[in-house]
């Protein structure tokens, strides 16, 4: 995330009037695609007003500019404990709440190494997921409060200056 995401926020930005999910896997396994495609897929038959974007194969402009173009991104539910994807970052610019399973030894560890919480949308399984999903489609101020928090979590840990700063550290340490 760079210094001019307020610049980058504003030029990517385009009004809508539904509520856009989107998705950008590099491979349906590892990102684990098909829970998202189910359970969106089931969230649109509920609520009329949602939508479903999936970016594929992009270029880095075409995908930050589908981004910008949605409301919420789901990240991650992938077969194997993880943290959280690049793409998640490049997100919280454009302050989307983030959907991911994040494994619990991430965020304890993101914890006790940073003091920050990941403010991601968390699940246990489709129907919770689901709920979750309903939930952000229909609340706006939600949206807008996990994206708030998001992006300043992913500003104090991923901006150049604390990157940088903890990279001295390292340094510092080895000697």
């Amino acid at each position: 995330m760079c210094n001019q995401d307020e610049a980058a926020l504003e030029s990517f930005s385009v009004p809508k009037k539904k509520v856009v999910f989107c998705h950008a896997p590099t491979s349906d396994m590892k990102k684990g695609s098909e829970t998202f495609y189910r359970v969106i897929t089931r969230a649109m038959q509920i609520l009329p007003d949602v939508s479903f974007l999936t970016i594929r194969n992009q270029p880095w402009y075409s995908c930050l500019n589908a981004i910008a173009r949605s409301d919420v991104l789901f990240d991650q539910d992938p077969p194997f404990p993880v943290g959280y994807g690049g793409i998640t970052i490049e997100a919280s610019i454009f302050r989307l709440p983030v959907v991911t399973k994040i494994d619990p030894r991430c965020v304890a560890w993101l914890k006790r190494e940073t003091g920050l919480d990941p403010p991601f949308v968390k699940f246990d399984g489709e129907e919770d997921l689901l709920e979750k999903v309903c939930q952000l489609a229909v609340n706006p101020k939600l949206r807008r409060l996990l994206g708030d928090l998001t992006y300043r979590f992913c500003k104090q840990l991923h901006d150049e200056k604390p990157v940088v700063e903890r990279f001295f550290k390292i340094v510092d340490e080895m000697g």
